[in-house]
């Protein structure tokens, strides 16, 4: 799923190194204290080679404290910190005068990096200046920006209050395209495709996730056997010529987190031998990371699907007593970060919070599945739901204690007979009234308002 970026991403430093954030300055003034005006483009390759980013920034200084005085405290900006891809290579930030600027990286875990550019010098009231920022996109296989031989996927932000964002597709290439953005238009050039985002006014905000793909060969990738409590798994994973590190890195994840998935949901995997996990598009997945399909027992995930992605879909192996979307997927959801922080994998996505998402509410009882995601409004209403079963989830682990509920979600597995149905919100929780737990204020809290 998509999500909008917000940072404010400006320090001001005075000389006596007094630090204020523009959210302080905000407050007293509806005018942008240094307002940043930009220009992105994103360029991808005609052949095998790097996704080149160049972007103008112009300053303009509006904060009257930042006034030049010949004696006594003064206040001045001197960096400007923004969003950044963490594989972005060979950076560059020059200064309008030609001066190379410094320039300090900072990871967040959150699908990008913290860039801080230094000045050079102090920028007072009134003053302007200009930067132009590049860096270039090769050869990752990072979750939110996937350059291979034959796929590329970015995700592009706005760097600066106002401005706009475009991305060239040479014709040459022979790149299938799909546009993911609520806002950006991918337009037919003379020279092959482009995507403009015209006139942005969302500071910092995510504009578009662009995918260009190839039309290649499958390959094929088996991995040994793993074993589980009644029976062996095997994993064929199917790529696309040219992924085999996307196919590796899928492998090795499951191999680690299948078991510890297997144990955190108390009961036996009873599937097929085989698990297959295709490589899909975004544009095949309709909005979502990854997909899995219990008759067919496939997995299918984008070619930027997260760790998360991957073990929360093999977690709906394990779906089988849940007959409620919010069951299914809290379950799957907590069960997977469980089996990464057991497996000691670093998350590649950080935990999405409630606050994130601008839907009012969504009781979970009212949460459906959906076909296809393809609204901003669906888009918001998914990660709120995905977020609110896993916190509930989380909830009931600490209330009741996992080892009771894996005998609860036990009592809803199907033994045959016509007498037991996945369960569903009134059932689950008249199981939890039966076990001894009084959850009701949890039900009125996320199930029910």
């Amino acid at each position: 799923m998509s999500k909008t970026l917000q940072w404010s991403g400006i320090l001001l430093i005075a000389a006596i190194a007094i630090i204020l954030m523009p959210s302080q300055m905000l407050a007293q003034s509806d005018v942008e204290p240094l307002l940043i005006e930009s220009k992105v483009h994103y360029a991808l390759p005609d052949e095998e080679g790097p996704v080149e980013i160049t972007a103008n920034l112009h300053f303009v200084n509006q904060d009257p404290k930042t006034r030049k005085k010949s004696n006594g405290r003064m206040l001045f900006y001197n960096s400007i910190r923004v969003p950044i891809s963490p594989a972005a290579k060979n950076i560059k930030a020059i200064r309008g005068n030609g001066k190379k600027l410094r320039t300090n990286r900072k990871a967040t875990n959150k699908g990008f990096d913290i860039l801080t550019i230094n000045f050079g010098r102090r920028l007072h009231y009134k003053q302007e200046m200009n930067i132009d920022l590049s860096y270039k996109l090769e050869g990752i296989t990072q979750p939110h920006d996937y350059v291979s031989a034959n796929t590329v996927l970015l995700t592009a932000y706005l760097l600066g209050d106002v401005g706009t964002v475009s991305a060239s597709i040479p014709e040459s290439a022979n790149y299938d395209v799909d546009l993911s953005s609520y806002h950006c238009r991918l337009l037919e050039e003379p020279s092959g495709m482009g995507v403009w985002c015209p006139d942005m006014t969302d500071p910092f905000a995510y504009a578009f996730t662009l995918e260009a793909v190839k039309s290649v060969a499958s390959e094929v990738l088996t991995s040994k056997p793993i074993s589980l409590q009644e029976k062996e798994l095997t994993l064929t994973i199917v790529y696309r010529e040219g992924e085999r590190e996307w196919a590796q890195k899928v492998a090795a994840t499951l191999r680690k987190t299948i078991p510890l998935l297997e144990k955190i949901n108390g009961f036996p995997y009873t599937g097929p031998g085989k698990l297959t996990i295709v490589q899909k598009s975004q544009q095949e997945l309709v909005g979502y990371g990854g997909r899995y399909f219990d008759d067919e027992n496939k997995i299918t995930l984008t070619y930027g699907a997260t760790r998360n992605t991957i073990v929360h879909e093999a977690a709906h192996m394990w779906s089988s007593p849940y007959g409620q979307r919010w069951l299914v997927e809290g379950w799957a959801e907590w069960s997977a970060r469980e089996a990464i922080r057991r497996a000691k994998l670093k998350p590649e996505e950080a935990r999405s919070k409630l606050s994130d998402y601008e839907t009012e509410d969504l009781p979970l009882d009212d949460w459906i599945w959906l076909r296809e995601i393809d609204t901003e409004s669906e888009d918001d209403l998914t990660g709120f739901g995905y977020t609110k079963s896993a916190k509930l989830i989380n909830q009931l682990v600490k209330k009741v204690g996992l080892k009771k509920l894996k005998k609860i979600n036990r009592s809803f597995l199907d033994d045959g007979s016509d007498s037991v149905e996945p369960a569903d919100s009134e059932s689950y929780l008249q199981a939890l009234r039966d076990a001894g737990f009084k959850v009701e204020k949890l039900w009125k809290d996320f199930v029910y308002h």
